[in-house]
Formats: C-alpha cells, structure tokens, sequence
C-alpha cells in the first residue's frame, strides 16, 4: 500500500515538474512573445551570437526581403563573398566555446527564395568531438 501511495507521489511530482518547467520555457524570457531584435546587441560582436540564436529561433527574418535584411542587421558581419548570392547570404555570428577551452566563429545562414524574400534562417556551429 505504501509502495503505491509513493510511487503515485513520485509520479504526480514529476509530472508537476514537467509542467512548471514547460510554463517557464514558453513564458519566460527566453519567449518569442517578448523577444524583440537588439541592433546594438548584434553589432557588438560580444552578444552577436545570443542575437543571431534568437533571430533564429524566433524566425524574426522569415518573409523579410533582401532589402528589409539589409536595413535589420547591416551590413557589417555579411560576408562580401555571399552578398552575390541570390540564394543566401552568410553572416559573422558571434563566437562560440569550441569544446577545446578556445572559440570559434558562428555563422547565420539567410535563405531566400527566387523572389528574394527569406525562407529561414540557420546557425552553423563549429564542430566538436
């Protein structure tokens, strides 16, 4: 009897878990409703990477064109190389433990379609064994 009134405790305990800690994901500082793009945040190269991460996951460029992109973040951490590209545009993201006790550089993916609008955007983190 007693093995049945803890383990239901146990699981109802979890379970409350679970859902405190989803209501603080969704509603917390970390949500899309209250996140807002920081032009000085993404130019300060310090914060460039949390920036891009929230852009990111917030979908914040999605439909923007060429042009909207261009007056968002500037021209600054494009890479010249891409900015010919019709398809993507690739810039300087910030920087990023990279697993050895050094950093490397982010970078943030900006995919358009044929009409120049973006489509989604991507991190690429360096790799680490």
């Amino acid at each position: 009897m007693w093995a049945w009134l803890v383990g239901g405790f146990l699981v109802f305990l979890v379970l409350a878990m679970g859902a405190v800690a989803f209501y603080l994901h969704d509603s917390g500082p970390e949500s899309c409703d209250s996140y807002e793009f920081n032009s000085d945040k993404w130019l300060s190269y310090d914060d460039t990477d949390n920036e891009a991460g929230d852009m990111v996951r917030c979908k914040t460029l999605n439909g923007m064109s060429q042009a909207d992109v261009l007056d968002t973040l500037g021209s600054t951490w494009l890479n010249d190389r891409s900015r010919s590209l019709k398809t993507a545009w690739i810039f300087r993201a910030g920087e990023v433990d990279d697993g050895y006790g050094g950093t490397e550089r982010q970078q943030l993916y900006v995919n358009f379609n044929g009409k120049g609008n973006v489509t989604g955007t991507t991190l690429a983190y360096p790799e680490t064994d």
